[in-house]
């Protein structure tokens, strides 16, 4: 659930969607796996969202959860309680850097 997003080791759903779009946005059939899709990303500025997750909500994740895994993720990110993400906000803010004309519609929850 709270994948890395430069990493293979596991993947959430978002990511799942943010790569098969890296595919999709690559030149043709360049990209042929996760790992050279996670490459387009970097080399063309994706920048994944930041959630802050508190040791004890960590703790609790891993104990209800056989999704949630963290050991993906870095040691500084561990030590700060701040990990790197694929929302849904960061994958639109990619595509909006990759075509500066298009206009992405938000939905407002109220």
């Amino acid at each position: 659930m709270i994948s890395y997003p430069f990493s293979t080791r596991y993947q959430n759903s978002n990511q799942w969607v943010l790569e098969v779009t890296a595919a999709a946005l690559g030149p043709e059939n360049m990209i042929q796996n996760r790992f050279q899709a996670q490459a387009w990303l970097k080399e063309n500025g994706f920048e994944p969202s930041r959630a802050h997750i508190g040791k004890l909500r960590r703790v609790g994740a891993r104990m209800f959860s056989p999704h949630v895994h963290f050991d993906d993720h870095t040691e500084e990110e561990e030590r700060y309680s701040t990990y790197l993400v694929v929302t849904v906000e960061s994958i639109m803010k990619m595509l909006e850097r990759q075509d500066p004309g298009l206009k992405l519609h938000r939905l407002r929850l109220q």
